[in-house]
């Protein structure tokens, strides 16, 4: 076996040769909603999934070997965001290039689900597509009727497992799908590169003539999977400043790092992954696609945009077909709200119509008053904050706590992310409605359960739980009946609020 790859400082690998590409890649159905996790970590972060050891065929390899892997959904994982495969499926030659499983001259054709757009990730996918439309030999157009293309999938946190993405490595053949929980515009072109064919810098062969791993210093034996070796063979200068390299404090305990720069048998602290391409990462995907040199510019944004359009149009004056599901096209609209909770039929209040700081989000039978009732805004990002009308605060987990069993509770404005919110749409569990998912941890949940009918009864964070080895808990969730716009006063964020904006953020 031959193994090799291009020029440069970034890690990536030529792929060796699939002998059957009539396999599809699995289709993530539009909004399925799976649990696959306990808890995350930090944002941009990794979760701890269950870890398994599987035989799976790496892309530049020809034979089944034992990995780690995590299960996020119906892929497995290798080193966090990595599918890898069990199926004999493998990345495909190029054909103009002999030993080349690049993508092949001319553009790399990508489509987007519709939740993309849902959930407000189009503007950093976009961006980062134009840079490296821009800045790169790597070209991306909108796909038409292509058979090889990527899939730029929406998946829930709980579905992934994390707050992050996954993509294959290369090109595979058919749809492959480039998975996003969130629209952090690192994470998208971390991901985006991996779809080009490149790995993560800390895991090329040759790292451990660059960085120490301290192995002592990871959180918990299950992270220890992420720092695998992967395939190929390395060449160019090591990039610590590489998007594709991990930060030094990946998976670590807190206040401690996992990884220092190595020089011969000097240790050192150094800064490691960049939050953009840095001048390797442009060298090494320039050297790749070195082809592509005289492809003219495609207007990603804009052509996508005129073609989404036409499709909306002809589905809009399209025949009249009846419809299984009733997922919403739209997100939820700013406005004034009355918040229902599927399960038992009553709504968030504040408890006892308390303006206090700390005061906790109940539900209860409906009351037409102020506490009641709650601002909902879009601030960008697939993330809400919400507010009580009667004491204009604003909902968060207490604490910025990211722990089961967290209160919900009403404070001051602070721009922390535990006042962060992201509601998506969930057919899970048999009531089909909105889930309301905090930024830092878990969906907001009844204390005593999905059921639990008594008024009074708190709200708390609950990441759901695996029930049996498939299954997981439901989703509560909930439905937001519209009562009025937001006034003008809640089209800016109270900047000079006082309590907890007068704490400093640790972030």
């Amino acid at each position: 076996m031959k193994t090799e790859v291009i020029t440069g400082s970034m890690y990536f690998i030529r792929l060796p040769k699939k002998e059957n590409n009539s396999l599809n890649l699995y289709i993530m159905k539009f909004f399925k909603f799976v649990c696959c996790c306990f808890f995350l970590i930090h944002q941009n972060g990794i979760a701890q999934l269950p870890v398994s050891l599987q035989k799976v065929k790496l892309p530049g390899t020809t034979e089944y070997r034992d990995i780690y892997v995590s299960r996020s959904g119906n892929d497995y994982l290798m080193n966090g965001d990595i599918i890898v495969d069990q199926h004999n499926k493998n990345a495909i030659l190029q054909g103009n290039t002999p030993g080349n499983y690049t993508w092949p001259k001319g553009y790399i054709p990508i489509e987007i689900e519709d939740s993309i757009f849902m959930f407000g990730f189009d503007a950093n996918l976009y961006s980062a597509i134009e840079f490296l439309n821009n800045n790169t030999r790597a070209k991306f157009k909108p796909r038409t009727n292509e058979t090889d293309y990527i899939y730029v999938n929406y998946m829930s946190t709980m579905e992934l497992g994390f707050s992050g993405g996954s993509s294959w490595v290369g090109r595979h053949g058919g749809r492959q799908s480039l998975n996003l929980s969130t629209g952090n515009y690192r994470t998208i072109l971390h991901e985006l590169l991996h779809a080009l064919g490149f790995w993560h810098e800390q895991s090329r062969p040759d790292r451990d003539n660059h960085v120490e791993i301290l192995w002592d210093n990871i959180a918990s034996e299950d992270n220890k999977h992420n720092f695998q070796l992967e395939a190929g063979t390395p060449n160019g200068p090591y990039d610590y400043l590489s998007i594709m390299h991990y930060s030094s404090g990946s998976f670590a305990k807190q206040g401690t790092v996992t990884l220092r720069c190595k020089s011969g048998t000097t240790i050192s602290d150094c800064p490691m992954g960049g939050s953009d391409m840095s001048a390797g990462d442009l060298k090494g995907v320039n050297d790749a696609y070195w082809y592509n040199t005289s492809t003219p510019l495609v207007a990603f944004k804009s052509d996508y945009e005129k073609m989404r359009q036409s499709k909306l149009l002809k589905e809009n004056t399209g025949p009249v077909v009846k419809k299984t599901t009733s997922f919403p096209k739209e997100p939820i609209a700013n406005g004034k709200y009355k918040i229902r909770i599927n399960h038992t039929g009553k709504y968030l209040a504040i408890e006892g119509a308390s303006r206090d700081n700390g005061a906790r989000l109940v539900q209860w039978d409906y009351v037409d008053q102020a506490n009641h009732q709650f601002y909902v805004r879009n601030i960008g990002g697939g993330y809400y904050d919400i507010s009580a009308v009667h004491s204009k605060r604003y909902l968060n987990a207490a604490g910025q706590s990211k722990a089961d069993n967290t209160a919900v509770i009403q404070w001051d404005f602070a721009n922390q992310d535990n006042v962060k919110w992201r509601i998506y749409y969930s057919n899970q569990g048999g009531k089909p409605g909105w889930v309301i998912e905090n930024k830092n941890a878990s969906p907001i949940q009844l204390q005593s359960g999905l059921l639990t009918n008594q008024n009074g009864e708190p709200l708390i964070l609950w990441m759901p739980k695996r029930q049996d080895a498939n299954d997981y808990e439901p989703f509560q969730t909930f439905s937001f009946e519209k009562i009025d716009e937001l006034p003008m006063s809640e089209t800016k964020l109270y900047e000079q609020s006082p309590g907890m904006k007068t704490k400093k953020s640790n972030r």
